[in-house]
This record gives C-alpha cells, structure tokens and sequence, in this order.
C-alpha cells in the first residue's frame, strides 16, 4: 500500500482537498461541493448550512479559493474567480428562501454587500 494511499484512507479530509484542488487546477475538470441547504438540530430547530462567518475553531476541509462550485437544492453557483462580494451574492441566491434575507442583512452589516455594484 503507498503512502499516499494510507494518508488517504487515515484523513479523510486530505482527500477531498485534493480532489478538489486536482479538479480545479485540471482543465476542463467541475469540482462540485453539494450540501443540503439546511439542518434540523437536535431540538427540532432549523438552521442554514450556509452562514456569513464559521465559529471560532471551525475546521475549514477546503479553502475558499480553491472551491469551484457549490450545490444545493436551490441551485448550484460558479465561485471560481469571484470577489466576496460575488461570493457573498452567489452563496446567498442558493441558500434556503427562509435564510436569504438574514444573510443579507449579515452581509451587509460586514460591508461585503453593496445594494449597488461599484
């Protein structure tokens, strides 16, 4: 067995970063990253998958600048390149219809939406 291969198999999350950032640097590849848009707590409470901020001492699998496209069952959104403020408008049309509007609002509030494009 390769290293490479007992690496994978012990960290789980090294393979998906590579997999992703092997897609985005090949040409032609579309790494897609799916998610439902939404979660149920354990207390019954819905909640976005998709936030404006990760809590302190979140692990991040994927960096932002390496991830494609994002999916969900609203749509899936091109991140490839944008600004965050594209990033922020592009994540925000796929979030469930019930979050958009706070997280906006949130956005705005950390100066990375802008009602009129500069």
């Amino acid at each position: 067995m390769t290293y490479e291969r007992v690496l994978n198999i012990l960290c789980p999350t090294k393979r998906k970063f590579l997999s992703i950032f092997g897609v985005f640097n090949s040409r032609g590849g579309k790494g897609i990253i799916a998610l439902s848009s939404t979660f149920t707590d354990k207390d019954g409470n819905v909640h976005s998958r998709i936030v404006p901020t990760l809590r302190p001492g979140s692990i991040v699998t994927v960096p932002r600048s390496c991830v494609p496209y994002i999916a969900t069952e609203f749509g899936i959104t091109q991140l490839k390149g944008k600004s965050t403020w594209q990033h922020a408008e592009a994540l925000i049309s796929i979030a469930n219809p019930l979050f958009r509007d706070e997280l906006t609002k949130k956005a705005r509030e950390m100066k990375i939406w802008f009602d009129q494009a500069y």
